[in-house]
Order: structure tokens, then C-alpha cells, then sequence
């Protein structure tokens, strides 16, 4: 990082939004809380010198109907749109740009890696009109950062350095090579890489499987945890997705190598890394995200041999019954004894919701950075988090979005049918009561590092994360 950290009065931070241009795979419902909350931000405090990160995946370039995970030319239209269905998001925004004292920051994520190319800046730009060019600041700008390892957005606040850093580059899934992103900085003609190049294993899974998932069966959308695990459940809403087991098997090779560089500090390719068979990913997988008990050698000949055939035709629920076929949902065949045991298996042993759970996000950021007395701020898991290691203190903003809780759903059998009933229908509406939705801010100040929540007209009270 180039000279000295800024210092602030007070910080916060959100993330996770995910705004996205297409309605049919948008979930996050809560422009006017987050305008509400933005404008308090930009008023309270008055000679404060106040900043707020915008901690990645702000926009969603991958939350449409494409098999890009990089566009430059369409995701400019997407901004155009996304600010045209959120518009009071974006003049919230702007005033917080323009009122004296205020420091807007981006910070990218993986779901907007777009946003690291000069001309989506400058369109951000256009459209908020900062008091002074100094009031927008972009931590992937080259102006802000010659760093050769993105490290996100460093400050000082309250006599301590904080540190807000969106998390997908410590997770082999969904990390964007840092070289790369700064080439992109340099200047409207860098590109991050050609439109049809596969920015990485997780954003290859969404376009190539999840995004149609989601088109037909909404819920997909609000689960957690997700990627591996979540294969087994596609299956189980589609058995006609086998055909793309191969592609996933690809992507996950391509994660596994990831996280081999994410290790080695991402200083270039894993020396004599090659593609794993895939019977042999087949049986991580299964290792991996098995939703439910599987013949794995009946799985392996019956896959190779007929790929039309579903896994979970293999696969025993719960009581050790033959899945049965189910109604219909959305056009396609549902297994409901093999949902129920892929989401069983997803919620088994889980911990996601803990606010103290020390999940791989955190545990990267905390290896690649140090806590020591600091605050570190991430995002990227959709999962709140408060963390205190001696005198540091870990937060993540989680999402503004709904999560399922799979806990409720799978408490009994009537239950889970209610759920099942829901799902089939169109919208998430009818899902509310079976979701978590928490609208985290984090604030740092003097007085310390808080998870705070902003009710639906974004008034912020403190969360049960407390102050650290």
C-alpha cells in the first residue's frame, strides 16, 4: 500500500448485496433499509470523518442467463440496469459521496470482478458525482494501491489499524488471480481476461449449474452452505443435471488447484499440478458433499455407463428407503426423500449460523493478515460472524439477502412438506418464515468494533454480536 493508512472517526461496512440486473434471480428485496441506512450513515456524525466499505459483490455480473463469467461490454449494461431497478440504493450512495468528511470505498468481490476495469469505475463515477474525486475511492485503483497482492481496504479508526477485506481470496472456489485484477486497473484498454475465460472454479459452477437451478427452483438461491454441497441437492430438484456432473468435476480440479496457489501466496501455477481422473473426483465428491448414503462403485459404473441416470436413483433417504419420484416442481421431477436427505446432509454437523464459529474465512484472512489488536471486516460467506482472539476482533457483515434455515425445515416431516409446498410456487415470498434475514452493518469507532442492524427503514441498533 502506498504511504500511510487514512484515519477516520468512524467506519462501516456492508456486503454481500448482490444486485443484480435480471428479477428472475435477484433476491435481495431491501433497497429502501439500505438506502435508509446509507443516508443515516452520510447525516449522523456531522464532523465525523466517516468511511463505508462496500465490501464486494455490490453488483452481480453472473446473476443473469450466460455462460460468461466475465463480460466487460454486457456488464456495463448491467450497471445501467441494476441502478434503474435500485435506484434509491444509488442516490443514497451519491449522497454519501457528496456530503463533506465522507470517503465511499468499493472493494470487489467475486460475483463484480468487472468493477476493477477503469470504465466501470469511471461509470460509478458518472453516476454517483463525488463532491471531490476523493470522496469515491477503489481499492483495486492503482491510484489507491501498488501493491502487488490485493489486501483490500487498510485505515485507522479509534487508535486501531482495520483492515476490510471482501474473503474470496483465501477460498480456492471463487479467488480472482490479485495479477490479474490489477492489469485490469491500468486503463480502459486492460481487460481481466478474455469474455469466455472462466474467472475461477465458483463463478464457472454458477453460470454452467446454479443459475438454471435457480430460474426454476428459487429456494437454491437462499441455501447455505453451497458449491460442493449443493450439487447433491441439484440432482435431487433435476436427476437431468448429471450432464453437467462432468463440468462440475472440472471445476472442482480447477478449486483444488486454487487453493494449492491460495497456499503458495499466489505466486503463479502449482508446479506439476494436473487435473485429478475424474472417477477419482467423482469419489471426492462423494466424500466431500454426499448428500445421502451411496453405493459409491454402483455410483461410479452406473454414472460412466449412463449418464441420464441420477445418483440419487442410487441413493437411500434417511429410513434406508428407495427414493421414490415425487409431483412435479417447476417442470421437473423431484425426488422429495432425496431433497429431505441432501439437505439433511447439508445441515449435519453444521455451524453456520454461530456467530463464533472460526469458518475457513475467517481462519484464511486470520493466517494471510494477523489479528494481533486490529479489526478485520469480511464478507463473502453470507454468514454474520463475531470473533474476538486476545485483543483483535473478526467481523463479517454476512448479507442483506434471506437464508434459508435448514434447521427449521427439517425439524419434522410435515414441516419440511410445508416447506416443499412453498418451494413449488413462484416468488420466495411463501419462504420468509422458513429464512433468516439479518441487515448487518459493521461499525468500528472509538469506543470499538460493533455488529450493528439496520431495521426496514435503516435505522441502525446494535446486533446481538455486541461491541468488541
Amino acid at each position: 500500500m502506498s504511504g500511510e493508512p487514512p484515519d477516520f472517526d468512524v467506519i462501516y461496512s456492508i456486503s454481500d448485496l448482490h444486485l443484480g440486473p435480471d428479477e428472475g434471480l435477484q433476491p435481495f428485496h431491501e433497497g429502501p433499509a439500505l438506502a435508509g441506512a446509507v443516508q443515516g450513515m452520510a447525516t449522523r456524525d456531522e464532523a465525523a470523518r466517516v468511511a463505508l466499505v462496500v465490501n464486494g459483490d455490490i453488483v452481480d455480473f453472473i446473476a443473469r442467463d450466460t455462460q460468461r463469467t466475465f463480460d466487460p461490454e454486457v456488464s456495463l449494461h448491467d450497471l445501467d440496469a441494476i441502478a434503474q431497478r435500485f435506484p434509491e440504493v444509488f442516490q443514497a450512495w451519491s449522497l454519501f459521496a457528496r456530503t463533506p468528511g465522507r470517503t465511499l470505498v468499493f472493494n470487489l468481490g467475486n460475483h463484480d470482478a468487472e468493477l476493477g476495469l477503469a470504465s466501470h469505475q469511471q461509470w460509478l463515477r458518472d453516476r454517483l458525482q463525488p463532491a471531490t474525486p476523493e470522496q469515491i475511492l477503489f481499492t483495486f485503483d492503482p491510484a489507491y494501491s501498488s501493491a502487488v497482492r490485493y489486501e483490500g481496504f487498510l485505515a485507522r479508526c479509534g487508535g486501531r489499524t482495520v483492515r476490510v477485506d471482501h474473503g474470496n481470496e483465501v477460498d480456492g472456489w471463487n479467488v480472482i488471480p490479485p495479477a490479474r485484477v490489477r492489469e485490469a486497473g491500468k486503463g480502459p484498454g486492460s481487460t481481466l481476461g478474455l469474455p469466455t475465460d472462466p474467472i475461477n472454479a465458483g463463478s464457472s459452477l454458477v453460470v454452467s449449474l446454479m443459475n438454471q437451478a435457480k430460474r426454476r427452483f428459487r429456494f437454491v438461491d437462499l441455501l447455505k452452505p453451497e458449491t460442493s454441497g449443493a450439487v447433491p441437492v441439484l440432482l435431487a430438484l433435476d436427476p437431468s443435471m448429471l450432464g453437467e456432473v462432468l463440468t462440475f468435476l472440472r471445476l472442482w480440479a480447477r478449486k483444488n488447484q486454487d487453493d494449492a496457489r491460495i497456499a503458495q501466496g499466489l505466486l503463479g501455477p502449482t508446479p506439476g499440478a494436473t487435473e485429478p481422473p475424474e472417477e477419482a473426483l467423482l469419489r471426492g465428491l462423494l466424500a466431500e458433499a454426499s448428500a445421502v448414503q451411496l453405493d459409491g462403485d454402483a455410483l461410479l459404473e452406473e454414472t460412466f455407463r449412463e449418464r441420464s441416470r441420477s445418483p440419487l436413483d442410487l441413493a437411500t433417504d434417511e429410513r434406508g428407503d428407495w427414493a421414490q419420484a415425487a409431483p412435479l416442481l417447476g417442470g421437473g421431477p423431484l425426488l422429495i426423500p432425496g431433497l429431505r436427505a441432501a439437505l439433511a446432509a447439508l445441515n449435519r454437523g453444521w455451524k453456520g449460523f454461530r456467530l463464533d464459529d472460526q469458518d475457513d474465512t475467517f481462519l484464511g484472512l486470520r493466517d494471510r493478515y494477523g489479528l494481533d489488536d486490529g479489526v478485520l471486516i469480511a464478507g463473502h460467506t453470507h454468514l454474520r460472524r463475531r470473533i474476538l482472539q486476545g485483543r483483535g476482533v473478526y467481523l463479517n457483515t454476512g448479507t442483506w439477502m434471506p437464508l434459508i434455515r435448514l434447521d427449521r425445515i427439517l425439524q419434522d416431516r410435515s414441516t419440511f412438506r410445508e416447506f416443499y409446498d412453498q418451494a413449488s410456487k413462484p416468488g420466495l415470498a411463501g419462504l420468509w418464515k422458513f429464512c433468516t434475514r439479518t441487515r448487518t452493518v459493521a461499525r468500528v469507532d472509538a469506543a470499538g468494533a460493533t455488529l450493528m442492524a439496520a431495521d426496514e427503514a435503516g435505522n441502525l441498533a446494535q446486533d446481538e454480536g455486541g461491541v468488541a
